[in-house]
Protein backbone atom coordinates (compact mmCIF):
# COMPACT_ATOMS: atom_id res chain seq x y z
CA UNK A 1 0.00 0.00 0.00
CA UNK A 2 1.06 3.58 -0.54
CA UNK A 3 2.58 5.24 2.51
CA UNK A 4 -0.37 7.61 2.77
CA UNK A 5 1.18 9.74 5.50
CA UNK A 6 3.92 10.72 3.05
CA UNK A 7 1.87 11.12 -0.13
CA UNK A 8 -0.14 14.08 -1.34
CA UNK A 9 -0.25 13.08 -4.98
CA UNK A 10 0.46 9.35 -5.23
CA UNK A 11 3.54 7.16 -5.50
CA UNK A 12 6.32 6.54 -8.01
CA UNK A 13 8.81 3.68 -8.29
CA UNK A 14 12.31 4.49 -9.53
CA UNK A 15 14.46 1.53 -10.59
CA UNK A 16 18.20 1.40 -11.22
CA UNK A 17 20.59 -1.52 -11.55
CA UNK A 18 23.85 0.42 -11.85
CA UNK A 19 24.99 -0.05 -8.25
CA UNK A 20 26.48 3.45 -7.99
CA UNK A 21 23.24 5.37 -7.54
CA UNK A 22 24.57 7.27 -4.53
CA UNK A 23 26.77 9.23 -6.95
CA UNK A 24 24.26 9.29 -9.81
CA UNK A 25 22.80 12.79 -9.82
CA UNK A 26 19.87 12.01 -12.15
CA UNK A 27 18.65 9.23 -9.88
CA UNK A 28 19.05 11.25 -6.69
CA UNK A 29 17.55 14.40 -8.20
CA UNK A 30 14.56 12.59 -9.69
CA UNK A 31 13.71 11.11 -6.31
CA UNK A 32 14.18 14.44 -4.55
CA UNK A 33 12.17 16.42 -7.07
CA UNK A 34 9.22 14.01 -7.14
CA UNK A 35 9.20 13.99 -3.35
CA UNK A 36 9.15 17.81 -3.29
CA UNK A 37 6.03 17.81 -5.47
CA UNK A 38 4.10 15.53 -3.11
CA UNK A 39 4.84 12.03 -4.37
CA UNK A 40 5.93 9.13 -2.21
CA UNK A 41 8.97 7.63 -3.90
CA UNK A 42 10.35 4.11 -3.69
CA UNK A 43 13.86 3.88 -5.12
CA UNK A 44 14.77 0.29 -6.01
CA UNK A 45 18.52 -0.24 -6.47
CA UNK A 46 21.05 -3.04 -6.74
CA UNK A 47 23.73 -2.63 -4.10
CA UNK A 48 27.34 -2.29 -5.22
CA UNK A 49 30.29 -3.56 -3.21
CA UNK A 50 32.00 -0.14 -3.39
CA UNK A 51 29.05 2.23 -2.87
CA UNK A 52 26.36 2.37 -0.24
CA UNK A 53 22.73 2.75 -1.38
CA UNK A 54 21.41 6.32 -1.42
CA UNK A 55 19.95 7.70 1.81
CA UNK A 56 17.55 10.63 1.91
CA UNK A 57 16.47 13.03 4.61
CA UNK A 58 12.94 13.17 3.16
CA UNK A 59 10.63 10.68 4.86
CA UNK A 60 8.66 10.37 1.63
CA UNK A 61 11.60 8.64 -0.10
CA UNK A 62 12.37 5.01 0.68
CA UNK A 63 15.39 3.17 -0.70
CA UNK A 64 15.01 -0.56 -1.31
CA UNK A 65 18.41 -2.14 -1.96
CA UNK A 66 18.87 -5.64 -3.32
CA UNK A 67 22.24 -7.17 -2.45
CA UNK A 68 23.29 -9.74 -5.08
CA UNK A 69 24.17 -13.19 -3.84
CA UNK A 70 25.74 -14.25 -7.12
CA UNK A 71 29.00 -13.05 -8.60
CA UNK A 72 27.54 -12.80 -12.08
CA UNK A 73 25.40 -9.73 -11.57
CA UNK A 74 24.16 -9.78 -15.15
CA UNK A 75 22.73 -13.31 -14.98
CA UNK A 76 19.08 -14.21 -15.44
CA UNK A 77 19.08 -15.72 -11.94
CA UNK A 78 20.26 -12.39 -10.53
CA UNK A 79 17.51 -10.51 -12.39
CA UNK A 80 14.80 -12.86 -11.20
CA UNK A 81 16.00 -12.70 -7.59
CA UNK A 82 16.17 -8.91 -7.68
CA UNK A 83 12.70 -8.60 -9.21
CA UNK A 84 11.24 -10.97 -6.63
CA UNK A 85 12.85 -8.97 -3.82
CA UNK A 86 11.51 -5.71 -5.21
CA UNK A 87 8.01 -7.15 -5.51
CA UNK A 88 8.12 -8.29 -1.90
CA UNK A 89 9.27 -4.85 -0.73
CA UNK A 90 7.02 -2.77 -2.95
CA UNK A 91 3.94 -0.66 -2.48
CA UNK A 92 1.93 -1.74 -5.50
CA UNK A 93 -0.23 1.31 -6.10
CA UNK A 94 2.30 3.33 -8.07
CA UNK A 95 1.14 5.99 -10.48
CA UNK A 96 4.07 5.21 -12.78
CA UNK A 97 7.58 3.75 -12.79
CA UNK A 98 10.89 5.14 -14.06
CA UNK A 99 13.63 2.78 -15.24
CA UNK A 100 17.20 4.13 -15.54
CA UNK A 101 19.31 2.81 -18.41
CA UNK A 102 18.62 -0.58 -20.04
CA UNK A 103 18.86 -2.51 -16.77
CA UNK A 104 16.35 -0.32 -14.97
CA UNK A 105 14.19 -0.29 -18.10
CA UNK A 106 13.93 -4.09 -18.10
CA UNK A 107 12.93 -4.15 -14.45
CA UNK A 108 10.46 -1.28 -14.87
CA UNK A 109 8.84 -3.03 -17.84
CA UNK A 110 8.43 -6.33 -15.98
CA UNK A 111 7.16 -4.69 -12.79
CA UNK A 112 4.93 -2.36 -14.78
CA UNK A 113 3.41 -5.37 -16.55
CA UNK A 114 2.86 -7.15 -13.23
CA UNK A 115 1.30 -4.10 -11.60
CA UNK A 116 -0.41 -2.87 -14.79
CA UNK A 117 1.22 0.50 -14.45
CA UNK A 118 2.96 2.64 -17.13
CA UNK A 119 6.68 3.28 -17.11
CA UNK A 120 9.16 5.91 -18.29
CA UNK A 121 12.62 5.12 -19.68
CA UNK A 122 15.40 7.45 -18.43
CA UNK A 123 18.45 6.95 -20.64
CA UNK A 124 21.70 8.02 -18.98
CA UNK A 125 24.19 6.26 -21.26
CA UNK A 126 23.65 5.85 -24.99
CA UNK A 127 23.75 2.21 -25.99
CA UNK A 128 24.62 2.26 -29.70
CA UNK A 129 25.45 -1.02 -31.42
CA UNK A 130 28.85 -1.22 -33.07
CA UNK A 131 29.58 -3.45 -36.04
CA UNK A 132 31.71 -5.62 -33.77
CA UNK A 133 28.86 -6.18 -31.28
CA UNK A 134 28.44 -9.71 -29.95
CA UNK A 135 25.17 -11.57 -30.23
CA UNK A 136 24.54 -10.90 -26.55
CA UNK A 137 24.97 -7.15 -27.09
CA UNK A 138 22.72 -7.34 -30.14
CA UNK A 139 20.04 -9.20 -28.17
CA UNK A 140 20.25 -6.75 -25.26
CA UNK A 141 19.84 -3.85 -27.68
CA UNK A 142 16.74 -5.39 -29.23
CA UNK A 143 15.22 -5.73 -25.76
CA UNK A 144 16.01 -2.08 -25.05
CA UNK A 145 14.43 -1.01 -28.35
CA UNK A 146 11.21 -2.93 -27.82
CA UNK A 147 10.79 -1.91 -24.18
CA UNK A 148 11.63 1.75 -24.82
CA UNK A 149 8.97 1.80 -27.53
CA UNK A 150 6.43 0.66 -24.93
CA UNK A 151 7.42 3.40 -22.47
CA UNK A 152 5.10 6.38 -22.31
CA UNK A 153 8.15 8.66 -22.56
CA UNK A 154 11.92 8.41 -22.89
CA UNK A 155 14.13 10.91 -21.06
CA UNK A 156 17.64 11.99 -22.00
CA UNK A 157 19.94 14.94 -21.29
CA UNK A 158 20.33 16.85 -24.57
CA UNK A 159 18.74 17.28 -27.98
CA UNK A 160 21.75 15.65 -29.69
CA UNK A 161 21.36 12.55 -27.54
CA UNK A 162 17.61 12.60 -28.15
CA UNK A 163 18.24 12.45 -31.89
CA UNK A 164 20.44 9.38 -31.46
CA UNK A 165 17.83 7.64 -29.31
CA UNK A 166 15.07 8.42 -31.78
CA UNK A 167 17.09 6.85 -34.59
CA UNK A 168 18.56 3.89 -32.70
CA UNK A 169 15.38 2.86 -30.87
CA UNK A 170 12.90 3.96 -33.57
CA UNK A 171 11.12 6.31 -31.18
CA UNK A 172 8.71 9.16 -31.83
CA UNK A 173 10.81 12.31 -31.19
CA UNK A 174 7.80 13.95 -29.53
CA UNK A 175 7.93 11.27 -26.82
CA UNK A 176 11.57 12.00 -25.97
CA UNK A 177 11.86 14.64 -23.24
CA UNK A 178 14.93 16.46 -21.89
CA UNK A 179 15.96 16.02 -18.27
CA UNK A 180 19.18 17.98 -17.90
CA UNK A 181 21.90 16.31 -15.86
CA UNK A 182 22.15 19.27 -13.52
CA UNK A 183 21.78 19.85 -9.78
CA UNK A 184 18.71 20.97 -7.83
CA UNK A 185 18.78 24.18 -5.86
CA UNK A 186 20.20 27.69 -5.96
CA UNK A 187 23.76 28.56 -7.00
CA UNK A 188 26.49 28.07 -4.40
CA UNK A 189 29.28 30.41 -5.42
CA UNK A 190 31.01 30.86 -2.06
CA UNK A 191 34.60 29.61 -2.26
CA UNK A 192 35.83 26.72 -0.10
CA UNK A 193 39.40 25.86 0.95
CA UNK A 194 38.96 22.08 1.15
CA UNK A 195 41.39 21.20 -1.63
CA UNK A 196 43.87 23.92 -0.64
CA UNK A 197 43.96 22.63 2.92
CA UNK A 198 44.23 19.00 1.85
CA UNK A 199 47.25 19.56 -0.38
CA UNK A 200 48.74 22.71 1.14
CA UNK A 201 48.08 24.75 -1.99
CA UNK A 202 48.84 28.42 -1.39
CA UNK A 203 46.56 31.33 -2.29
CA UNK A 204 48.96 32.34 -5.08
CA UNK A 205 48.15 29.15 -6.99
CA UNK A 206 45.19 28.63 -9.34
CA UNK A 207 43.45 25.26 -8.93
CA UNK A 208 42.36 23.52 -12.12
CA UNK A 209 40.09 20.58 -11.28
CA UNK A 210 39.33 17.31 -13.07
CA UNK A 211 36.62 15.47 -11.15
CA UNK A 212 34.46 12.36 -11.33
CA UNK A 213 35.20 8.85 -12.53
CA UNK A 214 38.90 8.74 -13.33
CA UNK A 215 38.86 6.62 -16.46
CA UNK A 216 40.59 6.66 -19.83
CA UNK A 217 37.43 7.88 -21.54
CA UNK A 218 37.65 11.05 -19.44
CA UNK A 219 41.21 11.76 -20.65
CA UNK A 220 42.72 11.78 -17.16
CA UNK A 221 46.15 10.58 -18.29
CA UNK A 222 46.21 13.18 -21.08
CA UNK A 223 45.20 15.92 -18.63
CA UNK A 224 48.06 14.98 -16.31
CA UNK A 225 50.48 14.93 -19.25
CA UNK A 226 49.32 18.41 -20.31
CA UNK A 227 49.63 19.76 -16.75
CA UNK A 228 53.34 18.92 -16.71
CA UNK A 229 53.87 21.90 -19.02
CA UNK A 230 51.59 24.46 -17.37
CA UNK A 231 53.01 27.64 -15.80
CA UNK A 232 53.96 27.25 -12.14
CA UNK A 233 50.98 29.26 -10.87
CA UNK A 234 48.50 26.64 -12.17
CA UNK A 235 48.08 23.31 -10.37
CA UNK A 236 46.02 20.33 -11.45
CA UNK A 237 43.89 18.48 -8.92
CA UNK A 238 42.42 15.14 -9.98
CA UNK A 239 39.58 14.13 -7.67
CA UNK A 240 37.35 11.07 -7.86
CA UNK A 241 37.62 7.30 -8.11
CA UNK A 242 39.65 4.96 -10.30
CA UNK A 243 37.89 1.97 -11.82
CA UNK A 244 41.06 0.42 -13.28
CA UNK A 245 44.09 -0.19 -11.01
CA UNK A 246 46.46 -0.27 -13.99
CA UNK A 247 45.22 3.08 -15.23
CA UNK A 248 45.51 4.50 -11.71
CA UNK A 249 49.16 3.47 -11.53
CA UNK A 250 49.84 5.17 -14.86
CA UNK A 251 48.22 8.42 -13.75
CA UNK A 252 50.01 8.42 -10.39
CA UNK A 253 53.36 7.71 -12.03
CA UNK A 254 52.91 10.67 -14.35
CA UNK A 255 51.76 12.92 -11.50
CA UNK A 256 54.86 12.02 -9.48
CA UNK A 257 57.00 13.80 -12.09
CA UNK A 258 55.67 17.11 -10.69
CA UNK A 259 54.21 16.07 -7.35
CA UNK A 260 54.00 19.68 -6.19
CA UNK A 261 52.06 20.59 -9.31
CA UNK A 262 49.68 17.64 -9.81
CA UNK A 263 47.62 16.32 -6.91
CA UNK A 264 45.37 13.25 -6.78
CA UNK A 265 42.49 12.84 -4.32
CA UNK A 266 40.30 9.76 -3.99
CA UNK A 267 38.74 10.88 -0.71
CA UNK A 268 35.06 10.99 -1.59
CA UNK A 269 32.88 13.53 0.19
CA UNK A 270 29.51 12.70 1.67
CA UNK A 271 26.55 13.87 -0.46
CA UNK A 272 25.86 16.95 1.71
CA UNK A 273 29.50 18.04 1.29
CA UNK A 274 29.78 17.22 -2.41
CA UNK A 275 30.11 20.81 -3.57
CA UNK A 276 33.09 21.61 -1.38
CA UNK A 277 35.36 20.15 -4.05
CA UNK A 278 33.77 22.26 -6.82
CA UNK A 279 33.85 25.38 -4.64
CA UNK A 280 37.56 24.74 -4.07
CA UNK A 281 38.32 25.01 -7.79
CA UNK A 282 39.14 28.07 -9.85
CA UNK A 283 38.78 26.39 -13.25
CA UNK A 284 37.00 23.14 -14.14
CA UNK A 285 37.92 20.58 -16.78
CA UNK A 286 35.33 18.53 -18.69
CA UNK A 287 37.01 16.21 -21.18
CA UNK A 288 35.87 13.10 -23.01
CA UNK A 289 37.71 10.81 -25.38
CA UNK A 290 35.19 10.19 -28.20
CA UNK A 291 35.70 6.43 -28.44
CA UNK A 292 32.00 5.91 -29.21
CA UNK A 293 28.79 7.84 -29.69
CA UNK A 294 28.06 7.93 -25.96
CA UNK A 295 31.42 9.55 -25.21
CA UNK A 296 31.31 11.83 -28.26
CA UNK A 297 28.11 13.28 -26.81
CA UNK A 298 29.28 12.93 -23.21
CA UNK A 299 30.07 16.57 -22.54
CA UNK A 300 26.52 17.85 -23.04
CA UNK A 301 25.26 15.23 -20.58
CA UNK A 302 28.01 15.57 -17.97
CA UNK A 303 26.73 16.29 -14.48
CA UNK A 304 30.07 17.79 -13.47
CA UNK A 305 29.66 20.42 -16.19
CA UNK A 306 26.60 21.82 -14.45
CA UNK A 307 28.14 21.27 -11.01
CA UNK A 308 30.90 23.68 -12.04
CA UNK A 309 28.28 26.08 -13.41
CA UNK A 310 26.33 26.02 -10.15
CA UNK A 311 29.45 27.08 -8.29
CA UNK A 312 30.33 29.79 -10.79
CA UNK A 313 33.49 27.98 -11.90
CA UNK A 314 34.53 28.65 -15.53
CA UNK A 315 35.40 25.54 -17.54
CA UNK A 316 37.68 24.31 -20.27
CA UNK A 317 36.04 21.50 -22.22
CA UNK A 318 36.51 19.16 -25.14
CA UNK A 319 35.45 20.63 -28.48
CA UNK A 320 32.83 17.94 -29.01
CA UNK A 321 29.32 18.26 -30.48
CA UNK A 322 27.16 20.72 -28.56
CA UNK A 323 29.90 21.95 -26.23
CA UNK A 324 30.84 25.09 -28.14
CA UNK A 325 27.20 26.26 -28.08
CA UNK A 326 26.64 25.28 -24.45
CA UNK A 327 29.88 26.59 -22.97
CA UNK A 328 31.85 28.95 -25.19
CA UNK A 329 29.01 30.78 -26.92
CA UNK A 330 27.40 31.45 -23.53
CA UNK A 331 30.61 32.96 -22.23
CA UNK A 332 31.37 30.75 -19.24
CA UNK A 333 34.25 28.78 -20.68
CA UNK A 334 36.21 27.74 -23.73
CA UNK A 335 36.55 24.57 -25.77
CA UNK A 336 39.80 23.13 -27.07
CA UNK A 337 40.52 20.18 -29.39
CA UNK A 338 42.75 18.25 -26.97
CA UNK A 339 44.10 18.57 -23.42
CA UNK A 340 47.41 19.77 -24.86
CA UNK A 341 45.75 23.08 -25.77
CA UNK A 342 44.57 23.82 -22.21
CA UNK A 343 47.75 25.78 -21.51
CA UNK A 344 46.91 28.26 -24.27
CA UNK A 345 43.60 29.37 -22.71
CA UNK A 346 44.31 29.35 -18.96
CA UNK A 347 45.31 33.01 -18.79
CA UNK A 348 42.40 33.94 -21.07
CA UNK A 349 39.91 32.56 -18.57
CA UNK A 350 41.56 34.21 -15.60
CA UNK A 351 41.74 37.63 -17.29
CA UNK A 352 37.94 37.85 -17.52
CA UNK A 353 37.20 35.56 -14.59
CA UNK A 354 34.28 37.46 -13.04
CA UNK A 355 32.45 37.67 -16.37
CA UNK A 356 32.93 33.95 -17.04
CA UNK A 357 31.81 33.09 -13.52
CA UNK A 358 28.64 35.17 -13.81
CA UNK A 359 27.80 33.52 -17.14
CA UNK A 360 28.29 30.10 -15.56
CA UNK A 361 25.72 30.88 -12.89
CA UNK A 362 23.28 32.25 -15.46
CA UNK A 363 23.60 29.05 -17.47
CA UNK A 364 23.06 26.92 -14.39
CA UNK A 365 19.91 28.79 -13.41
CA UNK A 366 18.48 28.10 -16.87
CA UNK A 367 19.38 24.40 -16.79
CA UNK A 368 18.62 23.68 -13.10
CA UNK A 369 17.14 20.18 -12.83
CA UNK A 370 13.73 20.95 -11.34
CA UNK A 371 12.92 23.41 -14.14
CA UNK A 372 13.29 20.72 -16.79
CA UNK A 373 11.62 17.99 -14.74
CA UNK A 374 8.60 20.16 -13.97
CA UNK A 375 7.71 20.08 -17.65
CA UNK A 376 8.38 16.33 -17.82
CA UNK A 377 6.11 15.62 -14.86
CA UNK A 378 3.35 17.69 -16.39
CA UNK A 379 3.60 15.74 -19.66
CA UNK A 380 3.48 12.46 -17.74
CA UNK A 381 0.48 13.48 -15.68
CA UNK A 382 -1.41 14.88 -18.64
CA UNK A 383 -0.80 11.64 -20.51
CA UNK A 384 -1.95 9.51 -17.59
CA UNK A 385 -4.88 11.55 -16.34
CA UNK A 386 -5.84 14.10 -18.95
CA UNK A 387 -6.10 17.87 -18.65
CA UNK A 388 -9.27 17.91 -16.55
CA UNK A 389 -7.93 15.49 -13.94
CA UNK A 390 -4.64 17.37 -13.67
CA UNK A 391 -6.39 20.72 -13.18
CA UNK A 392 -8.61 19.26 -10.46
CA UNK A 393 -5.64 17.78 -8.62
CA UNK A 394 -3.71 21.06 -8.80
CA UNK A 395 -6.65 22.89 -7.25
CA UNK A 396 -6.96 20.25 -4.55
CA UNK A 397 -3.28 20.16 -3.55
CA UNK A 398 -2.45 23.79 -4.28
CA UNK A 399 0.43 22.63 -6.47
CA UNK A 400 1.79 25.27 -8.81
CA UNK A 401 4.13 24.69 -11.69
Amino acid sequence: MIRAEHSQRGAVALISTSGYDVISSPVINTASYLSSTGYAVDLFVVQHSMFEPPAFSQSSIRTVAYKPRWLRHASIVHDLEALLYFVQQSATQYDFLVGFDPGGLRYAAVLGWMWRRPYVYHSLELNVLEESASWREWAAKQVEVVLSQQAIFTLTQHVLRAAVLAKENHLDPDRILLAYNSPIGPPCVAKDAWLREMFGIGPDKIIVLAVGSLIAEHSILELAQAALHWPDNYVLVVHGWFADPTYERQVRALASVRSDHIHISTQLLSPPDKYRVFQSADIGLVFFTPVNVNMRLGGVSAGKLFDFARCGVPVIASDLPGMRELVQDRGWGVVVPTPAEIETVLDQLMTSYDSHSASAVETYEEYEFSKSYAGILERIERTLYGDHYLAARERQTGTER
